[in-house]
């Protein structure tokens, strides 16, 4: 079942086979509904008691097929009968590590960890045991706290698994380690990506995993799906559903019922299809076709179709050394455009030359339609784990991907790197919490103004897979919270008298350093009000201009809010110095001044209207009035 599993990571694809698998061996043959009797004829203690050497066996054949949904009910079973047969509870909770259920996998490492050698129990075979069969212990099971958000108690276990592993592959075992407890540490002092995250409905995800969502359109998606419910159970491989590429569209009641593409070039039976990207003009689409080998292997290729009014056509397989039909595997593919028009398609293979697991590499389309020969990509990007699901963002110059090797928070997380003046990539940042979590975090992408986007996630809250609500992934959106800013102008010293008519207001972003950076005018701010959205981790300046007051500036920042918010901000503006002064005096005699004239101040418009500001009279022929602007 772990191949499922891969459906997201490899996958789908890499991606194989969307069912539980119960494969014939030469001993014996068992089939779900043969194991159902079976498990029913075995409720009772005494007959759990007889099939306890058997039930072991089963789970530790299915085990070592990947069918860990099956394996862990045969040790269930065994556990249910013998509650302290250390065997049956350490593989029971590495089943439910490898089935992604990780709540029960550290209940079941600590009910391994907390069974005390008995009487009749020899000091030397029990020390054989910890050394052949349960080596690994506390590294698994510091993955399973890891992946539950328990920071520190992990530590300890990876320290622990440091400290007493000592093979020959002792060196990377520990350098996984290490990994692990820096992911810890960044999960102690989180960086929470300032997002909202929605679940789409129950119309698109389904209990199996829906992965691979691309926008076309703001009102239209592809992704890749099998639409079930229930665990799927089929030992004919000829008879086993298929991933296909579905279509939905958004309306006012949201995500309408996905449709698949009508087009077996693309929806071939006896392929699982996703991974769908398109190019700039959405002219080209290229996606991923794999099928399950006889060695059990999932193999995958990508293939390109030409895009015009909503119709696929011309459908081609990319050529070798990009595919290979039976030794590598080829999916993910992004893509962006070259500076001189030619195609560049970053995708993830398993073929020799990486870094080890699936690394991220590169081809590029030249104008005659012919592809280059593949490239890893170079830098900080690819690590000894899995670096999957690549996706271009141009308008930032940013590669996000997911990962298991670099530090996280558990599982595979999102990371951002930019590309470098010099065509090399900064070291990935990882996009912090509320995106990623201890579950899997995949298919991530953004839309050009950075504020919204799609990824995939087994994270608890949908529908459940045989019981188990992380089995499989389901699509998410994400948008950037709502920040924003608001707020009157009003006369200094006289606040109560609410907001000063005639204001105008300016958005200046501060870059660090130090210069600004005009974003937008309030034109609707006449009656002296302003409202201005912002972006998370940002400073600002809202500057207050007002004919006759000294234009002045608040400083507003969003780098420390923990939740969207809108900041009220008033600006009191002080009035410009204006006097106006001078003498009267009789008419054609200046040197007669005139005492107690009384005078008006009346300001003009351009428009001929007229505004009286006061009057006053003149002392010693002279006047001096200042203007209440």
């Amino acid at each position: 079942m772990q191949k499922i599993l891969l459906c997201c990571v490899l996958l789908i694809l890499a991606g194989s086979t969307a069912v539980a698998q119960n494969k014939e061996d030469k001993k014996e043959k068992v089939s779900s509904s043969q194991y159902e009797k079976k498990k029913k004829r075995g409720t009772d203690t005494e007959t759990r008691k007889l099939n306890i050497k058997r039930y072991l066996k089963l789970g530790d054949r299915f085990y070592a097929e990947s069918a860990y949904y099956t394996a862990t009910e045969y040790y269930k079973e065994v556990v249910l009968a013998q509650p302290q047969n250390r065997y049956a509870n350490y593989w029971l909770a590495m089943s439910l590590l490898m089935s992604r259920d990780y709540e029960k996998a550290e209940l079941f490492f600590q009910k391994f960890a907390a069974i005390k050698p008995g009487e009749k129990d020899k000091e030397s075979r029990w020390k054989e045991e910890d050394e052949k069969l349960f080596d690994k212990f506390h590294f698994y099971y510091a993955q399973a706290l890891h992946r539950n958000g328990k920071y520190e108690e992990a530590i300890r276990q990876y320290s622990k698994f440091k400290a007493t592993y000592d093979k020959e592959d002792k060196d990377k075992w520990v350098k996984l380690a290490n990994n692990g407890i820096k992911g810890c540490e960044l999960g102690l002092n989180p960086y929470n990506s300032k997002i909202k995250v929605n679940r789409l409905s129950t119309l698109i995800n389904r209990s199996y995993n829906e992965i691979s969502p691309v926008p076309f359109d703001d009102n239209t998606i592809y992704f890749s799906s099998l639409p079930s419910d229930t665990l799927i159970f089929d030992n004919k491989r000829k008879l086993r559903p298929e991933y296909r590429i579905y279509t939905a569209s958004l309306t006012d009641g949201g995500w309408g019922k996905p449709v698949a593409i009508k087009n077996e070039e693309i929806n071939t039976p006896r392929y699982n299809v996703g991974n769908g990207s398109f190019n700039a003009d959405k002219t080209r689409f290229y996606f991923t076709k794999c099928t399950d080998m006889e060695d059990d292997r999932s193999l995958c290729n990508l293939f390109v179709a030409d895009v015009k009014a909503g119709k696929f056509t011309n459908v081609q397989r990319l050529p070798e050394p990009i595919n290979y039909k039976e030794k590598y595997t080829s999916t993910h593919p992004t893509v962006r455009t070259g500076t001189d028009g030619r195609e560049i398609v970053y995708f993830v293979s398993d073929r020799e030359g990486g870094k080890g697991g699936l690394d991220i590499w590169y081809t590029s389309r030249i104008k005659n339609g012919e592809y280059t020969a593949p490239k890893l990509v170079g830098g900080p990007i690819n690590t000894p784990g899995d670096e999957v699901t690549p996706f271009w963002d141009e308008a930032g110059k940013t590669l996000y991907f997911s990962s298991n090797g670099h530090p996280g928070f558990g599982g595979f997380d999102v990371f951002a790197s930019k590309e470098l003046p010099d065509f090399g990539w900064e070291e990935p940042r990882n996009l912090g919490k509320i995106l990623n979590t201890g579950y899997d975090e995949l298919y991530y992408n953004v839309n050009s103004e950075h504020t919204r986007g799609f990824f995939t996630s087994n994270r608890p809250g949908g529908r459940a897979l045989n019981g188990i609500a992380s089995a499989s992934d389901d699509i998410f959106t994400w948008e950037v919270f709502n920040f924003a800013v608001e707020g009157i102008a009003y006369k200094e010293g006289d606040a109560d008298a609410g907001s000063l008519e005639g204001a105008t207001f300016k958005l200046y972003r501060i870059a660090p350093d130090g210069s600004r950076e005009l974003v937008a005018i309030d034109s609707n701010s006449r009656d002296g009000k302003y409202f201005f959205k912002l972006k998370p981790d940002e400073d600002y300046e809202v500057e207050a201009v007002r004919p006759g007051f000294k234009p002045t500036v608040e400083f507003v920042s969003t780098k420390d809010l923990p939740m969207e918010d809108t900041i009220n901000k008033n600006i009191g503006v002080r009035k410009s110095a204006y006097v106006v002064f001078g003498e009267i005096s009789e008419e054609g005699k200046p040197d007669v001044k005139l005492d107690d004239v009384v005078y008006s101040i009346v300001e003009v418009s351009s428009s001929g209207v007229q505004k009286n500001f006061g009057s006053g009279k003149t002392a010693v022929g002279q006047f001096k009035y200042a203007l209440d602007l």
